[in-house]
């Protein structure tokens, strides 16, 4: 038996009757919930009628209009107040897109649900009043900035744009015309609506104003803090924990134990010095005494320098130019996979490897002395670049060539990830494309040439991994999420070494066609081979594979890492120190080592592909 009619009348006449009071709603909640929702006979749940709940819902939310302190019960009894049911959202979204045109306040209650991960996606694709994401700037205290990727394009340019021309002074720490700005935009967007309210409230949504405006602006325009906004930023409420992954206790735990370099660490704390400065003794303390003093004392130094866009400049003259390649940087040095060892008789005994390098000569790029194939090297950072390098694409589908090779690399930063460069080589022309500084629309559209191209085979790493990452971040714009869905023509380097090492005639080849490192890499992680140094890795090329040294090739592959792929296929050691999980990929300017990186893994991925190809065509 479900709830009557009669019922529901009267629970909505106690809420209209009830106390400004929290405490006293709550127990009309509670008692409905456990006399109502609740069959004693039959000792089962009773449900509510698709019109009921509307009715409820109608209720409570104009009540919270009123009075303020039920905003708490919103996301609470969500089996009464049903606001993510199907049937009920239809209204929910009525009532906002009302209050909106109407200029009312709009519980934020209900805002922080509709923004929030409860029934953000649904309701938000819905949503076309931008007053409403406005008010939601206004009011939230500690706002969910990832609403972004559940509206539409046009939404999100029509917010940026009146950020630009109305409210640029909220993003800035210019007092007086922050000021000014929000008396404009508390006019715009609630009318009359706060003419009552609280001086304390309204100095509360001041702040919320200026502190989201600025974290959205960055958002939506994808703007360098470090080049452009270093001297606006706001600090004054951001606590570190909101940057994600980028935590300066980390970095520097990361650093002390050797697995991360110093320029790379410094990039990492001068962002966490940039939005909160008080940290600076913090990040001190995490230093050992008597240690890394040449750190303590750039450290000690940093509050003496006038602003951060000059201490940046300080930075940038000191680590711009760091030294690229370092063989002892590679993850494959931290395992001792080749690096100088003691032999029996005491002496060193020293690898014929090489490090994987570009060979400049007046703008081409060798891409080895013992290569003839030169490469041309472009940087893309403005829009007409981008069409010059969108006009190689059309035409590269007219050639004879039929690879293509792609990496991209992206940042995380403030709990956001964002594309920041994109390597397309096809041919003898290697773009390099900075997102960051380039129209967000004109790169969806280069992407989506790229993976349109049907005749044309794009090689990468993990490129299908890459391909769905690059799906999540563009999923709001439909043409090109339509293409990522239709694109086939993907090899991935990863899966070529699975069906390799899946095949047991290219086992053997394997094992003569990489005599030097073959054993070195897929023994690495093993204890097999570490508890039985005698017996040697693969036997001769007429005697069989041990079975559980065969299982050790074939799950190698899962967990492989494209410097010791590098390393396996063309003897040459990648400088994979720039690959970190705390790589600062937004740094403007990207320094000596982050450009050499990327032109070096393309290298090693054209020569990884055909290293492996050959071995594919040798059986």
């Amino acid at each position: 038996m479900n709830v009557t009619n009669d019922e529901v009348k009267i629970f909505i006449q106690e809420i209209e009757n009830c106390p400004h009071s929290y405490a006293d709603l709550k127990k009309i909640f509670q008692k409905f919930n456990d006399v109502n929702m609740w069959n004693i006979k039959y000792k089962k749940a009773r449900k509510l009628g698709d019109q009921q709940a509307i009715k409820i819902f109608e209720a409570v939310y104009e009540i919270t209009k009123i009075e303020p302190e039920f905003n708490k019960v919103w996301g609470e009894y969500c089996n009464i107040l049903k606001y993510n049911d199907k049937k009920v959202r239809p209204t929910l979204i009525n009532k906002l897109e009302n209050d909106a045109e109407n200029h009312e306040v709009i519980p934020i209650g209900v805002l922080e649900l509709v923004f929030g991960k409860v029934i953000k996606g649904v309701v938000l694709e819905s949503i076309k009043d931008k007053n409403i994401f406005l008010q939601y700037l206004v009011q939230s205290s500690n706002a969910d900035y990832s609403f972004y990727d559940c509206i539409k394009y046009p939404i999100r340019k029509e917010i940026l744009s009146i950020i630009e021309k109305k409210y640029k002074p909220l993003t800035t720490q210019d007092e007086e015309k922050s000021i000014e700005a929000f008396t404009e935009l508390k006019a715009d967007v609630f009318g009359n609506s706060l003419y009552n309210c609280d001086p304390v409230k309204l100095m509360d949504y001041l702040q919320n104003s200026r502190f989201n405006m600025h974290r959205l602006y960055l958002k939506l325009t994808l703007i360098d803090l470090h080049a452009t906004c270093v001297t606006e930023a706001i600090t004054s409420k951001v606590e570190i924990n909101t940057l994600g992954v980028r935590i300066y206790g980390k970095a520097i735990k990361q650093y002390l134990a050797g697995k991360m370099k110093e320029e790379l660490l410094m990039d990492n704390l001068f962002e966490c010095f940039l939005y909160n400065q008080g940290c600076l003794n913090n990040i001190i303390k995490l230093f050992p005494k008597n240690s890394r003093r040449s750190i303590l004392s750039e450290l000690n130094g940093w509050c003496g320098f006038k602003d951060t866009e000059t201490l940046w400049k300080h930075l940038n003259e000191k680590y711009l130019h760091d030294a690229y390649p370092r063989a002892k940087s590679s993850t494959l040095a931290r395992k001792n996979m080749y690096v100088e060892k003691l032999n029996a008789h005491g002496e060193k005994e020293r690898t014929d490897f090489r490090s994987l390098i570009f060979l400049e000569d007046q703008n081409k790029m060798k891409l080895l002395p013992s290569k003839d194939a030169k490469v041309e090297v472009v940087f893309v950072e403005s829009d007409a670049q981008l069409k010059e390098a969108l006009g190689l694409v059309m035409a590269f589908k007219d050639t004879s060539d039929s690879h293509a090779f792609l990496e991209v690399k992206f940042s995380q930063s403030e709990g956001f990830e964002e594309l920041e460069i994109i390597c397309i080589q096809f041919g003898d022309i290697l773009n390099i494309i900075k997102v960051r500084q380039l129209d967000n629309y004109e790169v969806s559209d280069y992407l989506g040439q790229l993976f349109s191209m049907e005749s044309k085979t794009l090689v990468g790493f993990q490129i299908k991994k890459m391909k769905k990452k690059l799906g999540e971040l563009f999923k709001l714009v439909p043409e090109l999420d339509s293409k990522f869905e239709k694109a086939t023509n993907l090899v991935c380097l990863v899966d070529i070494l699975q069906e390799n090492t899946c095949n047991e005639k290219l086992q053997k080849k394997m094992v003569r066609m990489f005599p030097k490192t073959w054993h070195i890499v897929f023994k690495s992680d093993s204890k097999v081979y570490l508890e039985n140094k005698s017996s040697t890795f693969i036997c001769g090329e007429t005697e069989d594979v041990n079975p559980e040294r065969l299982k050790i090739i074939r799950n190698k592959h899962r967990d492989v890492t494209f410097a010791e792929l590098c390393f396996l296929s063309t003897s040459h050691i990648f400088d994979d120190s720039e690959d970190h999980v705390l790589s600062y990929w937004q740094r403007q300017p990207l320094r000596h080592g982050q450009e050499e990186s990327l032109k070096t893994k393309m290298l090693g991925i054209v020569l990884i592909y055909e290293s492996l190809v050959n071995l594919e065509n040798s059986v």
